[in-house]
């Protein structure tokens, strides 16, 4: 991810937007814990007691709390959208400056049909990825360390399936990231072949219809583009299976907790209902920050792999350099 990270270092003049968007979702992650916290109280002081003054109490004070998270959220994806494509804008512009200084040389080293794929495909998907990371920066790390630290202080005795869910996604993640990162790159790659085919055939078409090869040009691109097919559809396929498992074992932690826990209220072990619904509403967010990361991670990936190719070509130094 170095790749990735020097982006940020490029793209300072957006700073602010940044930082105001990571103080948006933190606020937005804090109103999100508040408000699970007060379902234990609903529960157990206005549901279970059938005190109606202190249900509605608690009521509006989550309704308070919603509302917060949902102006966090939003800024918050505002300014993750425009730091995204001023970021685009910055990294577009550097790069073609440099494009301008090259030398022969260079251009037989990076063709035409690589450097358009480093302007347009790779541009958009630095993009798309710094405007997901950035929405999920402070929030999902912070949503599950909280929901850790709070599973932990209020409902020790269902931590075991906690822990359970973490083994299995980090698990999960160690299979299937490497793999995905790894076809990414192919793709890029033989994308950059696929760009100089059809760059040089329109260049030269006229030659190409003049000795009658058009076939030969036909079947030429025809395998350029399946070599882009096979690595295309490897990275998604994993992705296609990540988000399931993801939500799958998240789901399944929430049927575990239920029945463990409600077992333990049947046994009289000391837990209560409130807690039990308190500790669900734990696990949904854990699973919502999961699903997330199944959304950016493959985004993210995507945009390392364009962030190295885009600085592949930022750091090349002419090998012929004017004279001032």
């Amino acid at each position: 991810m170095k790749s990735f990270a020097r982006i940020f270092a490029v793209v300072r003049r957006y700073r602010g937007r940044f930082i105001l968007s990571q103080v948006a979702m933190f606020v937005a992650a804090l109103a999100t814990v508040g408000y699970s916290t007060l379902i234990t109280p609903l529960v157990n002081e206005g549901m279970v007691a059938g005190n109606a003054g202190e249900a509605l109490r608690i009521g509006f004070w989550m309704l308070l709390l919603a509302v917060i998270m949902g102006i966090s959220m939003s800024i918050a994806a505002s300014q993750a959208v425009f730091f995204s494509q001023g970021a685009g804008y910055v990294v577009r512009r550097y790069l073609y400056a440099k494009i301008q200084k090259y030398s022969f040389e260079n251009y037989d080293h990076m063709p035409t049909g690589k450097l358009m794929v480093r302007l347009n495909a790779d541009v958009v998907n630095i993009q798309n990825a710094m405007q997901y990371a950035i929405m999920l920066g402070s929030y999902a790390p912070f949503m599950l360390l909280a929901t850790v630290i709070l599973a932990i202080a209020r409902t020790p005795d269902l931590l075991w399936v906690l822990l359970i869910v973490v083994v299995a996604v980090l698990g999960l993640m160690a299979i299937l990231i490497p793999a995905i990162d790894k076809a990414y790159k192919k793709r890029q790659a033989r994308l950059d072949a696929l760009n100089n085919t059809l760059q040089e055939n329109l260049t030269g078409i006229s030659v190409v219809k003049a000795f009658t090869r058009e076939q030969y040009e036909i079947e030429k691109f025809s395998g350029d583009a399946e070599s882009i097919r096979k690595p295309a559809y490897a990275a998604a396929w994993r992705v296609a299976f990540l988000s399931p498992l993801l939500t799958g074992v998240g789901q399944l932690s929430i049927i575990l907790a239920t029945w463990a826990g409600g077992n333990q209220v049947l046994s009289g072990a000391g837990i209560t209902v409130g807690q039990v619904s308190t500790f669900n509403s734990y696990m949904s967010l854990i699973i919502a920050p999961l699903a997330l990361m199944s959304i950016v991670l493959p985004l993210v990936l995507r945009g390392d792999v364009s962030a190295e190719r885009i600085f592949e070509a930022l750091d090349a130094e002419p090998t012929v350099l004017d004279k001032d």
